[in-house]
């Protein structure tokens, strides 16, 4: 793994990193970088993970990030730290998942996608067949979000672990993401810790 500042990367650093397995980025970039990062992944064979600590809304922004992220067929690993995404680094997500087919997980810590960014997502996950653990841990995506994840379950037959820690999740959402969980046979594991869940709730999915 290299660890880099994305604010100092040059087109001299494109073979060098193109060899590595991971790339973890923070600090700062820019729209150059972001293009860099995009002719990394135009031809590495070797690039497994790619990890954005605070400054990966830009890169999202960056249309030809986003493009060559979607054509790329090494990676398997996204993650996105407290990179306060929001709607629209969400859609730019989804727009990848929607074409990519090698990615399967994708972390998305503290970013502020909301309900309508994790409607996104999930209009994604009806389509995509290879993504098994996606981590949404302190969204706000609440009930909304939920009930979203949860029609996108219903179809979906490739993911394996979905966390939805710190959502803000209520009965409402719970019982739509159990009523999914009755059909849906692909999913392991559903973490939704701290959230505003009650008896209820927890009974629906107790009896999922």
């Amino acid at each position: 793994m290299v660890r880099i500042n994305g604010g100092s990367l040059s087109r001299e650093d494109v073979p060098r990193l193109a060899k590595e397995n991971e790339i973890y980025l923070r600090n700062s970039i820019t729209n150059e970088g972001c293009e860099i990062l995009a002719a990394v992944l135009q031809i590495t064979t070797t690039l497994k993970a790619l990890t954005f600590y605070g400054v990966g809304v830009i890169a999202l922004q960056n249309n030809k990030f986003v493009e060559a992220l979607a054509k790329n067929p090494t990676i398997k690993s996204l993650n996105l730290w407290y990179c306060n995404c929001g709607v629209e680094g969400a859609k730019a997500i989804a727009a990848v998942l929607k074409e990519n087919s090698t990615i399967e997980i994708i972390y998305l810590w503290n970013n502020r996608i909301g309900n309508e960014g994790v409607a996104e997502l999930a209009e994604a996950l009806k389509v995509n067949s290879s993504l098994q653990r996606l981590k949404l841990y302190g969204n706000n995506i609440g009930d909304n979000g939920a009930k979203s994840l949860a029609e996108a379950l219903k179809t979906n037959k490739a993911l394996q672990k979905l966390d939805l820690d710190r959502n803000n999740i209520g009965d409402d959402g719970a019982k739509a993401l159990a009523d999914a969980l009755k059909t849906n046979k692909a999913l392991q594991t559903l973490d939704l810790w701290n959230n505003n869940i009650s008896d209820d709730g927890a009974k629906a999915l107790a009896e999922s």
